[in-house]
């Protein structure tokens, strides 16, 4: 009685530890997939870059971050600063002094730009955020997206690509005070001329 009690027990550990390899065998690369840059999502970032272009410099010491985004797609910006406090739609001021102008959503046509301002400015690692969580009823599975970061001296500009339903809690990381720089995984650049 007791040795079948015993194969029975090595039974279900060896089914269990079977069902747990092929659990683990069926998830996910967690790995995210590279951006691949096509000549209209480099037209798209260019336009977007010129709309934050077009916005007044910050002022003087004031530490502003803009996400510019277009298509029917919400999109969301999120900083956290040196003390690990997130600014973004739910927590709209920082005790850091961090603010968010306004949460657009799915409303109004693109370019759409979100803001977040620092009137004084904590000194350390600041953090950028971009959250795609829906569709606003374009059927687009990624949208291209531009940050401008500027201190009123320096200015610094991230491209990116984020897939739907994706938050990229770190799509940048700076040191305030600036340093100048463009930083992105833009590879626009580098794509081949196309043939008329």
């Amino acid at each position: 009685m007791k040795w079948g009690v015993c194969v029975k027990a090595r039974a279900a550990w060896l089914a269990l530890a079977a069902l747990l390899a092929l659990a683990c065998a069926a998830r996910p690369d967690p790995t995210p997939t590279p951006e691949r840059w096509t000549p209209a999502h480099c037209a798209e970032a260019d336009a977007l870059e010129a709309a934050l272009r077009a916005q007044p410099d910050a002022a003087a010491a004031e530490l502003r971050i803009q996400l510019a985004f277009g298509g029917a797609s919400d999109l969301d910006l999120w900083v956290t600063d040196p003390s690990q406090e997130s600014v973004y739609y739910f927590n709209r001021e920082a005790r850091s002094g961090g603010a968010l102008d306004v949460d657009h959503g799915c409303d109004g046509d693109g370019p759409r730009i979100e803001t977040i301002h620092f009137t004084q400015p904590v000194p350390g690692r600041h953090r950028v955020g971009v959250d795609h969580p829906r569709d606003c009823g374009s059927g687009a599975s990624e949208r291209v997206f531009v940050v401008a970061i500027d201190d009123g001296l320096t200015q610094r500009w991230v491209r990116g690509i984020v897939p739907l339903g994706v938050f990229r809690a770190i799509q940048h990381e700076f040191a305030w005070p600036l340093t100048p720089t463009r930083v992105g995984g833009s590879a626009c650049a580098e794509l081949p001329a196309q043939k008329p």
